[in-house]
C-alpha cells in the first residue's frame, strides 16, 4: 500500500494507520492539527495536507479529495474517484439505516444536514459511508437526506407547540438545568412521537436513535439557526 487518505480523524476509521509503514498519509489540514493534539502514535500526522482540494493520481486512478466544510467533524472530506463512479463521505450517510445517535455526533448540524446536498452534486453511483451493513447508493443519500429534513421540521413544529411556561410549571425555576432538560426532552418526545411512525419500516435504528436526533436539531434550532421556541 502506497497512500492512505484520512477521511477524518476518528480512531475507529484511522486507529490502524501506524501498521501501515511506509505509505503517503493525507489528510486535511484540520485533520493534521487536530491528531497533532491528540500526540497519538498509532494515527500518524498526515504528511501531504491540504485546504480545499487535491487531486491525487494513484495507480492511473484519479482521486479528487474536496473539502465542503464541517459536518461529522471539521476536516471530514468527500473523495470522488470519478472514473469508478465512487463517492467516499465518512460518518455522514449510513445506507439503509439512520444516522449514528444525535445525527452521527455530528459538531456541525447545518454542516452535516447540507453535506447531503453535497454529496448528491457529485456523479456516482457507488456511496463507500464508512459504517454498518452494505454501500450505499444516490438513493441512500436521498432517503437519509428526506429523514433529516423530516426530523428538522418535526422539531421545528414542536417548538411551536410545547409552551416553555407550561413546564416551568411543573420544574420552577430555581433548577435552570432541570428546566432546560425537561423542556428539552419533552420537545424531543413530542418530535420523535411524530416521526418513528413513518420511517420505522423505512430504515433501520428508527426507535434506537430518533429521539437523540430529535434532541440535536433542536440544540442546533436553537444555536444555529436562532428559531424561537413557544414562552
Amino acid at each position: 500500500m502506497t497512500h492512505l487518505i484520512y477521511s477524518h480523524s476518528h480512531y475507529d476509521h484511522v486507529g490502524a494507520a501506524h501498521l501501515l509503514g511506509d505509505a503517503t498519509v493525507i489528510g486535511h489540514a484540520e485533520v493534521a492539527r487536530t491528531l497533532q493534539r491528540r500526540d497519538d502514535p498509532r494515527r500518524p500526522v498526515p504528511r501531504v495536507t491540504f485546504q480545499d482540494r487535491l487531486t491525487v493520481d494513484v495507480g492511473g486512478q484519479e482521486l479528487v479529495l474536496e473539502y465542503r466544510g464541517p459536518n461529522h467533524e471539521p476536516g471530514n472530506i468527500f473523495v470522488h474517484l470519478p472514473q469508478l463512479r465512487i463517492l467516499v463521505l465518512v460518518d455522514v450517510v449510513v445506507p439503509g439505516w439512520v444516522p449514528f445517535k444525535s445525527l452521527g455526533v455530528a459538531s456541525d448540524v447545518p454542516g452535516f444536514l447540507q453535506a447531503h446536498d453535497q454529496a448528491l452534486g457529485y456523479d456516482f453511483d457507488v456511496l463507500f459511508a464508512g459504517h454498518l451493513t452494505r454501500l450505499g447508493t444516490r438513493q441512500d443519500v436521498e432517503v437519509q437526506r428526506e429523514y433529516v429534513g423530516d426530523v428538522r421540521a418535526a422539531c421545528e413544529r414542536a417548538r411551536t407547540s410545547v409552551r416553555a411556561s407550561t413546564v416551568i410549571q411543573q420544574t420552577g425555576v430555581d433548577d435552570r438545568w432541570l428546566f432546560a432538560k425537561t423542556y428539552f426532552d419533552r420537545l424531543a418526545r413530542e418530535a420523535s412521537e411524530e416521526v418513528v411512525p413513518r420511517w420505522v419500516d423505512r430504515l433501520g435504528g428508527v426507535r434506537a436513535f430518533t429521539q437523540d436526533h430529535c434532541t440535536a436539531m433542536l440544540i442546533a434550532l436553537a444555536h444555529d439557526w436562532g428559531v424561537e421556541g413557544t414562552a
